[in-house]
């Protein structure tokens, strides 16, 4: 099987851009899911920041009720 000069001219840069292609193509899906991972991760921090003020609230809400009931038990005697 032989090749002319002008056969592996032709496939070289193909077989060269394919490489780069495939490269390419390979650095841009990590890119997207470093992206992908990122958005991720800052609605599951926002939300749990929403979720730990939630609780905190409800919690403030139920001291308050029970220093309330507490108040109105001592005076209700």
């Amino acid at each position: 099987m032989t090749q002319t000069k002008k056969g592996r001219r032709k496939q070289l840069p193909s077989r060269v851009f394919g490489s780069q292609r495939s490269s390419l193509k390979t650095y841009g899906v990590i890119t997207i899911a470093c992206v992908v991972v990122s958005v991720v991760f800052h609605f599951v921090t926002t939300g749990l920041s929403k979720v730990s003020d939630l609780s905190q609230q409800m919690l403030n809400q139920a001291a308050a009720s029970a220093i309330d009931d507490k108040i109105q038990e001592l005076t209700d005697r």
